[in-house]
This record gives C-alpha cells, structure tokens and sequence, in this order.
C-alpha cells in the first residue's frame, strides 16, 4: 500500500499534537504530501451554545456574538495549522498544505477527505467508551465508519 496524501486532523489540543509524529512518520516513509485539517464551528452551531443564555428579542445582538466567535475561532484555526504546517515543513520531504473547514467534525472530515484526494486519515482519539461516549459522540467513530480510505487513529494513553 502506497500512500500518497495524508490528511491529518488537528483541532489544536495537546491530543492532537500527539497524532502529528505518527503522520509526520508515515509522509516520510511514503513520501507523501500532507494536509492538516482543522474544523471550526458554523455560526448556527454557535448560536445553538449561546441563545439558550440569550435574553428574548435578542436575536440580532447573538447573531453579531455568534459571528465574531466564528471570526476568532476561524484566526486561531489559521495559526494552529500554520504552526503543525510548519512543524511538518520542516521534516517532510513532500509538500504541507493547509485546510479549514466550518462544519460539524465527522462528517466535515470525511468531506475534507474526498475533496483532498487524501489515501490515509490520521487522527487522535480520546479513546471514550461507555456512558462517556454516548453522551458525547465520537468524531473517531464516525469518521473510521463513513471515511473513504483507511483511518489511522492514534489513541494517546498518558
């Protein structure tokens, strides 16, 4: 198996840092071209997590909030993996490109993963199970069952 494109998840956390090696090895051994993806939250996503807190006949004043979170999730997202771009650069003899991506994880992974052209997917995982994972999904979860190549899913134990 060759790959050629890499398409590694990262969402800015230490757990995410931790996939970067693994990605990092493989690009290296397969002289392959990376990606790192980073999905950031849509302004109805927003929405949802403030309006609840939100005084009646507010809406236009959570919308204006929603918005400007968006704009700064959306400038730390372009630092972050111009950071793991960098680190990548420096190390990996292909190519490192950068993509951002508003949606909800999963599905917007899989997404990226079509568009890309990407032959692998890496990722961390949280590893949950039980109670811990129904209540909150998995990203890993969905992405290992809908993604269209294989899943490398890097499990950081402590």
């Amino acid at each position: 198996m060759l790959y050629t494109h890499v398409l590694l998840t990262h969402d800015g956390s230490e757990l995410s840092d931790r996939a970067v090696e693994h990605a990092e090895a493989i690009a290296n051994a397969f002289q392959s071209r990376v990606t790192v993806l980073r999905v950031t939250e849509t302004v109805g996503e927003v929405m949802v997590h403030i309006a609840p807190t939100a005084l009646e006949g507010a809406g236009a004043i959570v919308a204006d909030v929603a918005e400007t979170v968006v704009a700064t999730e959306h400038a730390t997202a372009e630092r972050d993996v111009e950071a793991v771009a960098a680190i990548l650069a420096t190390s990996v003899a292909s190519s490192v490109d950068t993509l951002i991506k508003e949606g909800s994880p999963g599905p917007t992974i899989v997404e990226a993963a079509i568009e890309v052209g990407a032959d692998l997917i890496v990722m961390a995982t949280h590893g949950r199970s039980g109670l811990s994972r129904a209540v909150m999904g998995s990203v890993a979860d969905h992405v290992l069952h809908n993604a269209p190549c294989p899943v490398l899913l890097c499990r950081v134990t402590d």
